[in-house]
């Protein structure tokens, strides 16, 4: 077979793969959170504390020059101790606290220097949700448009409550919980519990394994779980899960990179069976496997992302049937083309505000199907 036909015949296969779990993603449930409970928090990342260095160093500059504070000769040494004691990794305030905590730490002051320096630290913070929240309501709107159901959960005083789903994995008709590496993090799931409920999707807690949905992606083309293993989890959580889920063949996947701390910033798989990965980022025995499987499947070999589309999220995308919801500029050319002769029809959204808290477009969304009795575990 030439080439024009071994592609031709490829694509077809594809469209005939995903034609099979069309009814299944149809009815995708993409699950987003209010994004007014987004802010920036303590590092839980290597974005994070990048991007918490670098906004502490523009407010001390910032300060530095403020023309109001040097003509009332207010001393800034207590108030950048305050700030760089946010930089520590057991100091686990917001940005709104730390806010709140710099006008007490300076309650020596006047009303009006004091207001002066938290008005400073807070546009920091405004800013930059305001940013994010009009960014994830268009990724909202996105999702609506192209005819897909979207459920958003009510608010919540967790910082991180934005990146839904990091609360765990639908695998078969369970809802695998996770249990955030974080404790300032810990009860984001508590709307998630109540929707599954609603759902009448049962839930699996595992009692002692610490696992984000980041390093969860079940595949329902391959009847597959990948499980990411490293930078935010118990080790080896995949014995582990693969023990709860019996029918359900498990894929452990090294992670090797810190700044791609979870699966999904390295890896996915879309809907047809075509896999995206960034090499380098997994163990050399994880991508053999993938590649075996994806032989075994007669699907297409894992498709490489280079470094930079990597680190700007590109993996990081929601897959439903034919459409792809990516960040802008994340993903190449050269891919973007690659997946529509698959098939897919590829859907750009700002999402840079996101991307300075360690997060994109999958992190902020948490997809669920109808319970449909698949597999009695």
């Amino acid at each position: 077979m030439n080439t024009k036909a071994h592609a031709l015949t490829s694509t077809l296969d594809n469209t005939n793969r995903r034609r099979t779990t069309l009814t299944d993603n149809l009815t995708t449930e993409l699950v987003v959170r209010a994004p007014t409970a987004f802010e920036i928090s303590t590092a839980d990342n290597v974005y994070m504390d990048q991007e918490i260095r670098s906004r502490i160093t523009h407010i001390k500059a910032h300060l530095s020059e403020d023309a109001q504070l040097k003509t009332h000769g207010q001393p800034l040494a207590p108030l950048f101790k305050e700030l760089d004691a946010f930089l520590t990794n057991d100091d686990n305030r917001t940005w709104s606290k730390l806010a709140d905590d710099v006008t007490t730490h300076l309650s020596a002051l006047s009303d009006k220097i004091r207001n002066r320096i938290h008005n400073i630290v807070m546009v920091e913070v405004l800013t930059h949700r305001r940013q994010a929240c009009e960014q994830h309501e268009a990724l909202i709107a996105a999702y609506k448009h192209a005819g897909l159901k979207v459920t958003r959960l009510p608010d919540h005083p967790g910082s991180d409550a934005v990146f839904a789903t990091d609360t765990g994995e639908q695998v078969h008709d369970f809802f695998l919980l996770g249990n955030l590496k974080n404790p300032r993090r810990h009860g984001e799931e508590r709307c998630t519990l109540e929707l599954l409920k609603k759902r009448k999707i049962s839930v699996k807690c595992i009692p002692g394994l610490i696992i984000e949905g980041g390093d969860l992606i079940y595949s329902t083309f391959y009847k597959v779980l990948f499980v990411g293993e490293g930078f935010r989890n118990t080790d080896h959580p995949a014995k582990k899960i693969a023990a709860e889920f019996p029918h359900t063949r498990v894929i452990p996947v090294g992670l090797t990179k810190a700044e791609h701390y979870h699966l999904d910033c390295c890896f996915m798989v879309l809907s047809g069976g075509e896999i995206l990965v960034y090499e380098d980022a997994i163990t050399p025995s994880a991508f053999d496997e993938i590649s075996q499987l994806t032989q075994d499947h007669r699907a297409p070999s894992p498709f490489a992302l280079s470094q930079s589309e990597a680190l700007n999220f590109g993996s990081n995308l929601v897959c439903v049937d034919q459409h792809i919801f990516h960040a802008t500029g994340s993903l190449s050319e050269s891919t973007l083309q690659q997946l529509k002769t698959w098939g897919y029809s590829c859907h750009a959204i700002d999402y840079d505000a996101l991307h300075r808290s360690g997060g994109s477009i999958r992190c902020s969304t948490l997809a669920i199907r109808p319970s449909v009795g698949e597999h009695t575990q």
